[in-house]
């Protein structure tokens, strides 16, 4: 954990990265994301909530007084340094909200848009950066399939930091490598280079490629037996999911969910859901605890229970902890 933190420091201006390195170690393995907003201090995210970080590296939970202010000129710098200093080149990256570097760490921008016909085309003017830490979890695969089966499909939900793509890249560095499972040809769909690092034997990843043309190509010329579809956001790529689905192929993929009464009422998953396409739904905990499981649900005999998405009794097959957490989740 402390070594992720230290590598996406190369990107910050000299006395951001100083100051940072300071930080002990235990700040460091506990951070998720650092944040840096033009004109106010110098934020950390983690397990401890929000932390702010001073000139002398001492690190307060309660107060910004005293906090490194972030200045212009530090935004435009990262901003530059996470390009490769080539902004043109990654427009349409920034224009998503995010680029990509390093090993699967990712930056977030706000600016001001430049739309086109109601499209976003580019971001300007860039005001805050979200440097988001990509950090190895253990993530148990062979728990999560054998209480699965891994029949036609799994849904794993959680909220953002929760470790859903690292549940991912084990689920299928298992299936394909597994006699167990076949040796499954699994393919994984990478739109935004999060999973490069999968390793599994019989396992292709599509890198870069849209979701809708990445299972195109995957379905017409590699045959997959399971796609691995991290992150399903938008109802088009839902659509996309379950007609590739309904030609055979099984899927794992993601969703962003708070909680498990969430599940139906946000249209993505309710949509993936009602398909039929998957028979399991993995709930991740919280934050505090990054790919654990806290429940499987059964989709078919949740529904039968609960199918009006009212509260009521759930078919479990599996509960980790004594209750999936209800809170609130910054989204």
């Amino acid at each position: 954990m402390v070594h992720e933190f230290d590598s996406v420091l190369d990107v910050l201006p000299a006395q951001l990265r100083q100051v940072l390195q300071r930080i002990p170690d235990t700040i460091k393995g506990n951070t998720y994301e650092i944040r840096l907003r033009r004109g106010k201090a110098l934020t950390l995210f983690g397990k401890f909530g929000s932390a702010f970080v001073s000139m002398d590296s001492t690190v307060s939970y309660l107060n910004w007084q005293g906090a490194v202010i972030v200045k212009p000129e530090d935004v435009a710098h990262t901003t530059d340094a996470v390009s490769g200093y080539s902004l043109y080149a990654h427009q349409n990256d920034m224009a998503t909200g995010f680029i990509t570097f390093g090993s699967g760490h990712r930056v977030g921008f706000c600016g001001t848009a430049v739309t086109e016909n109601g499209t976003i085309t580019a971001v300007r003017d860039v005001s805050s950066l979200n440097i988001r830490i990509a950090r190895r979890i253990d993530a148990d695969a062979d728990t999560l399939l054998h209480k699965t089966g891994f029949w036609n499909g799994l849904l794993i939900a959680g909220a953002p930091c929760t470790g859903k793509t690292t549940l991912l890249r084990a689920v299928a560095s298992r299936l394909s490598s597994s006699y167990e499972y076949g040796f499954a040809k699994t393919v994984i769909l990478d739109e935004r280079f999060e999973m490069l690092e999968a390793d599994g034997v019989n396992c292709d990843v599509l890198s870069g490629y849209p979701k809708e043309a990445a299972l195109q190509h995957a379905t017409r010329v590699l045959s997959p037996d399971v796609i691995i579809c991290d992150e399903v956001t938008s109802e088009r790529e839902a659509d996309t999911i379950i007609r590739a689905c309904y030609s055979g192929v099984r899927f794992a993929a993601s969703v962003h969910c708070r909680n498990r009464d969430d599940l139906l009422r946000r249209s993505v998953s309710k949509k993936l859901i009602l398909s039929g396409c998957f028979d399991r739904i993995a709930l991740l905990r919280d934050t505090s605890h990054p790919g654990e499981i806290a429940e499987i649900l059964q989709t078919e005999e949740w529904m039968n229970e609960n199918g009006s998405g009212t509260d009521g009794d759930r078919k479990l097959l599996y509960r980790g902890v004594p209750d999936y957490p209800s809170g609130a989740y910054t989204l």
